[in-house]
């Protein structure tokens, strides 16, 4: 009675009634009635009333609480299976589960591998959201057991197969496309292969409806194309602005500033000498006018850069800037500009001048080195200096809010297609090297309108325009 009360009762009941048996068999035994009541030898009856009314308590209680464990741990398995069952089948994902009626050995071949998996895998379980997506395929099985190798996500799994193989047959980041009609969806899925004694016993599959996502990147990414092409429109209207203020400041103010210096000169060799010193201060006042005007006219536009090419405006500019900055430059130029069109002429042409005027307000150092190359499918520009360097790490995180330096330059290499290249540390100078393709000049392709590369070595930037190494 106590044994199938501890199957039937709670704990507290169980010792109660444990506790009652043994008052009533103690009870009973003072009176030398019930079990060993027949046992002359006194001692070996209380010793045996004694053990075998310990082991009916002992076994009682342990009985109870065991029973009591198990109870409690299937109580908590329902209600966790009852969650899971609940997050499963809620959740808005398309969860499935893949059995194998025979676990598939690993190393088989690929194609045993399709094989096995198309002839003994089936859906175990999924969820509602699941079940959706297959009607929209028109798959109607009512079980939803059939593995079936036509639908998306199982083909795109096979085509994938070597990969995920590779990975414990766990693999992620599949995309595939569902039409039903008009509308078309876009999901991306994921699998995890579960492996036990070297087999495959089962898969789990989860696929997500990203067709919004899509949807905004379409339209980001032409948002993006728009917006490129309007910068590069930007830029050359821009750059004709600058050409024409150049050419009209030439033509107009300086030839009439050299009439008119001329024009004060004559008069002031016929004038008396309290007349010729004021016209002497006057020429000299509009011949640094016209200095000026020449400074504004090359910022402008280089002299030479349209007509000649790019190496007599590079020497140009080495001079310039030796002049107005006591920056020697080393100038290193073999190029063919009929490689490249007017465009990338000036790129390359800006870029230097920048990257020089860099040389002179951080390096502390007088002199550079100015490479230019050419071969039949790249431009290659080269800017050395042995100056002070700097911390790369650090100008990862300083802020680009001017929008000039190795950032402005960068964002420019990018926009052509190219790559950019700099090796710096403090102390061991700067080395910055630009590489532009002529493949896409050849093409007829306008340069501006590509999507250029920046690669970073040392770690630290999400930037892949610059490529920075120590």
């Amino acid at each position: 009675m106590v044994i199938l009360a501890a199957f039937r009762l709670p704990p507290r009941w169980v010792t109660t009634l444990t506790a009652l048996s043994v008052l009533i068999f103690a009870h009973y035994s003072s009176r030398h009635l019930g079990p060993f009541s027949n046992e002359p030898n006194s001692f070996a009856r209380i010793g045996a009333v004694q053990l075998y009314l310990a082991t009916l308590i002992v076994v009682s209680s342990m009985l109870s609480v065991v029973l009591l464990e198990i109870r409690s741990s299937l109580r908590l398995l329902s209600r966790s299976d009852e969650r899971y069952r609940n997050f499963v089948e809620k959740s808005s994902e398309a969860v499935w589960q893949i059995e194998l009626t025979e676990p598939m050995p690993l190393g088989l071949e690929l194609n045993a591998q399709i094989a096995w998996l198309r002839r003994h895998a089936y859906i175990a379980e999924c969820n509602l959201v699941y079940r959706r997506l297959n009607h929209r395929l028109g798959v109607l099985d009512p079980d939803m057991r059939a593995w079936r190798a036509d639908v998306p996500w199982s083909a795109i799994y096979l085509q994938n197969l070597d990969r995920a193989a590779r990975q414990n047959y766990s693999i992620d980041g599949l995309q595939f496309t569902v039409s039903a009609g008009s509308m078309e969806s876009t999901y991306i899925t994921c699998f995890s292969g579960v492996i036990e004694d070297d087999q495959l016993v089962r898969i789990w599959g989860v696929a997500r409806n990203i067709t919004e996502l899509v949807e905004l990147n379409h339209r980001l990414q032409a948002n993006q194309e728009r917006l490129q092409m309007y910068a590069r429109q930007l830029a050359g209207a821009e750059e004709r602005a600058r050409r024409a203020t150049a050419v009209d400041l030439h033509d107009g103010i300086g030839q009439q500033l050299v009439g008119l210096t001329l024009m004060l000169d004559a008069t002031a060799s016929r004038s008396p000498p309290e007349v010729r010193l004021l016209l002497t201060e006057a020429t000299h006042t509009l011949r640094e006018v016209h200095a000026i005007t020449q400074r504004v006219i090359a910022d402008l536009s280089p002299p030479g850069l349209y007509e000649l090419g790019l190496e007599p405006a590079l020497q140009w500019l080495s001079v310039y800037m030796r002049g107005r900055d006591g920056l020697q430059v080393q100038l290193h130029v073999r190029v063919d500009d009929s490689t490249f069109d007017l465009e990338l002429r000036i790129l390359a042409f800006k870029l230097i001048r920048e990257l020089l005027r860099n040389v002179v307000k951080h390096s502390g150092e007088k002199s550079a080195v100015v490479k230019v190359t050419t071969t039949a499918q790249h431009l290659h520009i080269e800017v050395v200096d042995r100056g002070v360097g700097f911390e790369w790490q650090l100008s990862l995180f300083e802020p680009r809010t001017e929008g000039f330096g190795l950032w402005s330059v960068a964002d420019r290499v990018r926009e052509a297609a190219g790559e950019m290249a700099v090796d710096t540390a403090p102390g061991r100078g700067c080395r910055v090297t630009v590489v532009f393709p002529l493949t896409l000049q050849s093409a007829g392709q306008a340069p501006l309108l590509q999507n250029g590369g920046l690669d970073v070595h040392g770690g630290g930037s999400s930037d892949p325009a610059v490529n920075f190494s120590r």
